[in-house]
């Protein structure tokens, strides 16, 4: 929808959603009944530690969740603004779904 972007505050045509398989935000999704706008946390090497986060970011971020210490995976991109299935990016997230659309 066109919508989605000025909602999500972007200057942009297009905007990525990610569909979670970790348990904590699914949770929280569940919780709050509606879809929230997060950012994804980069680190320089290694697992997230989300206390590692929270002192990084102290005072410019409302919060942070913590669901554990986790190992980054590249996560699956596709495309889909054309009208058709365009994959940008193969990995954690299986793409197939997509490609039945």
């Amino acid at each position: 929808t066109e919508k989605v972007p000025s909602l999500a505050g972007q200057r942009r045509e297009k905007v990525g959603i990610r569909i979670p398989e970790f348990e904590t935000t699914l949770a929280l999704l569940k919780a709050l009944g509606a879809p929230f706008l997060s950012s994804t946390v980069r680190m320089e090497h290694g697992p997230i530690d989300p206390l590692a986060i929270a002192r990084w970011y102290h005072g410019r971020v409302d919060g942070v969740v913590d669901g554990g210490t986790i190992v980054p995976r590249v996560t699956s991109v596709v495309d889909l603004s054309e009208g058709s299935l365009k994959v940008i990016r193969e990995g954690v997230g299986p793409v197939n779904f997509f490609r039945s659309m």
